[in-house]
């Protein structure tokens, strides 16, 4: 059944922009022609706490969405986002959410990579200000083969950047030159993807500003909405081999009790 979104709890990484992001997203949806017994494919990369995940779950109860996330530490070193799944695991059981299922994971070229090689192509994806964590760094060609291999995981993406300047201001960001090194000598993003792009046949649209670091800022995280117009016709989707592929790993046993497949999902 359907679950209004807005019953969701806001969590994740900057949950004040939940809404605004989702209110960009979902008219696009059902511009498309999505409802209740539409069976979509759905990655959303960097899932944090799930709160995109579960709000396409909550709407399109027939949609099939992973929340790729790494929760589990990397053996002998530090990182992993400790108990921010919990709030993602609580809803998903208060709301018996079988369509939204976890994978835990670091997930990279190699995964993207995979998935082309298999074919296992999703209707759409959400990359929501975590592409800059790529290890590109300031290699604006190995930028062009990362997102272009990315681009090629779903028909359409919903993509969003930091902006250029917010490497220079941010004590976090300024530890990873990913963010001006993806932009290059470009000054805004639709330049940096529409040079990403080349080679390509997508349509790229600007949806909106989806966040704002504080009240005086005129700079905004853009949210684009990037189709891809030559998907294979030999692509196909499945939920095991998609997780499969992602190598997810059953580390953290809450979130492993939400790493099945449902019986019914997309094949």
């Amino acid at each position: 059944k359907v679950i209004p979104w807005q019953k969701l709890p806001n969590v994740g990484y900057h949950p004040e922009v939940n809404t605004v992001v989702w209110g960009l997203i979902l008219p696009e949806l059902l511009r498309d022609g999505l409802g209740p017994t539409s069976g979509v494919a759905v990655y959303d990369w960097g899932a944090d706490a799930g709160w995109y995940s579960m709000a396409m779950a909550a709407t399109f109860p027939k949609a099939q969405v992973i929340s790729l996330q790494k929760y589990a530490r990397p053996k002998g070193g530090q990182g992993g986002y400790g108990t921010r799944y919990i709030a993602h695991v609580d809803a998903l059981e208060r709301f018996g959410f079988a369509n939204n299922v976890i994978c835990d994971t670091l997930f990279g070229s190699d995964t993207f990579a995979r998935l082309n090689a298999k074919h296992l192509v999703a209707t759409y994806q959400f990359t929501l200000a975590v592409f800059h964590w790529m290890p590109c760094r300031r290699d604006f060609a190995c930028w062009t083969t990362l997102f272009q291999s990315h681009l090629q995981a779903a028909r359409s993406t919903f993509f969003s950047y930091p902006p250029k300047s917010e490497g220079s201001r941010s004590a976090l960001t300024r530890r990873n030159p990913g963010i001006p090194g993806f932009y290059g000598n470009h000054s805004n993003l639709t330049q940096a993807l529409l040079a990403h792009t080349q080679g390509l046949r997508v349509r790229i649209r600007f949806l909106g500003v989806s966040y704002k670091r504080n009240n005086t800022s005129a700079e905004g995280r853009a949210l684009y909405r990037i189709d891809n117009l030559d998907v294979p016709e030999n692509t196909h989707w499945n939920c095991g081999a998609a997780m499969r592929e992602m190598q997810c790993e059953q580390k953290v046993e809450q979130v492993a009790a939400h790493m099945v497949c449902p019986d019914w999902a997309i094949s």
